[in-house]
């Protein structure tokens, strides 16, 4: 394992902070998955789930190659943040209406990670380490502008819809 460096210390405690964002990230798609009931839905979170799990992997390899020790904590808004969605999902009426919620507080959610991962790539980091996180950073932002589009966006919506046949 590599020796700590002042460079290396900020990139880890950086890196640390988006790891648990990206965790708060896949519990929160998990919960989303359970608040809906359209099964197109549900197949979207958990599969948005599962990449935020290879994002966390990822973040926690290079966080030990840079030196860091351990897995970071579990991040208190993001707990707060999952009770939300389910507390406004279970008071909503009538399943549109709480898609509606469900995907209003994935929103609320993904834009706290967008400010993390900019945050994030502001700061003084190697060079494997940015060219990583700009790649996971991309991706999110495609899968937040999917989501803005199924809420409504510019008069558009984009359907997500399940067939059997």
């Amino acid at each position: 394992m590599k020796k700590l460096d002042s460079t290396n210390h900020d990139a880890v405690r950086v890196l640390s902070r988006l790891y648990e964002i990206v965790e708060a990230g896949e519990k929160g798609y998990a919960v989303a998955a359970t608040n809906v009931r359209n099964r197109a839905l549900k197949m979207l979170f958990r599969s948005y789930a599962q990449q935020r799990v290879k994002f966390k992997e990822q973040i926690l390899a290079e966080i030990q190659r840079l030196g860091g020790r351990g897995e970071p904590g579990e991040n208190m808004l993001g707990a707060i943040h999952r009770g939300r969605i389910t507390i406004f999902a279970t008071m909503t009426i009538g399943e549109e209406s709480r898609e509606k919620v469900v995907l209003k507080e994935v929103v609320l959610g993904e834009s706290y990670a967008i400010r993390t991962y900019k945050r994030t790539l502001q700061e003084n980091l190697p060079e494997a380490t940015r060219e990583l996180i700009q790649r996971q950073f991309e991706e999110v932002s495609r899968i937040v502008d999917k989501v803005q589009m199924m809420r409504g966006k510019n008069g558009n919506w984009l359907m997500v819809r399940l067939y059997d046949t």
